[in-house]
């Protein structure tokens, strides 16, 4: 989020008469594409339980947002020519994957309790539907990317086999 917040500025001071920073609630809350990304985020900010708002944050919502935001967009970028879209993108997915590792040690250390994954495994299952379909919302908008969705639930997966979850 700093990262984008940053950029924005950054942006809006480049190329003032743009509109940079001026029109994100109303895409936020209105435009179908974040409608999915919004209740995941919504309900995730409201969760009291500090353990399972973790997992949600770190095992669900940061992963798909960096798969279908950072990765596919980037590649939709890529696609049409936004060599500099592709480049940042890129760039926060490094920033995304050291987040993985400072997660997989909390998960690490979670684990060594056997009865955590029992736990673990019912917090993924309950919010996981909520993150594929902000994931298939959010790239079914990317139509030069036929297999955008796949491709997105594809590296979510891969995050929680890395973090030695299902």
């Amino acid at each position: 989020m700093t990262h984008t917040a940053y950029r924005t500025c950054e942006l809006a001071k480049t190329w003032a008469d743009v509109g940079f920073g001026e029109k994100e609630r109303e895409y936020w809350e209105n435009e179908t594409a974040w409608q999915g990304f919004r209740e995941l985020a919504e309900k995730a900010l409201v969760t009291w339980d500090w353990a399972e708002a973790t997992i949600v944050l770190d095992v669900i919502l940061k992963p798909a947002v960096s798969a279908a935001v950072l990765k596919q967009l980037g590649l939709a970028g890529a696609e049409n020519g936004d060599t500099l879209l592709s480049l940042l993108n890129d760039a926060q997915m490094r920033d995304a994957e050291r987040h993985q590792r400072q997660t997989q040690k909390l998960i690490e250390f979670a684990l060594d309790h056997e009865a955590n994954e029992a736990i673990i495994q019912r917090w993924i299952d309950k919010w996981l539907p909520l993150a594929d379909k902000a994931v298939e919302a959010y790239c079914k908008e990317l139509t030069d990317l036929p297999d955008a969705t796949q491709e997105a639930k594809a590296y979510m997966t891969s995050v929680r086999y890395s973090l030695g979850l299902k």
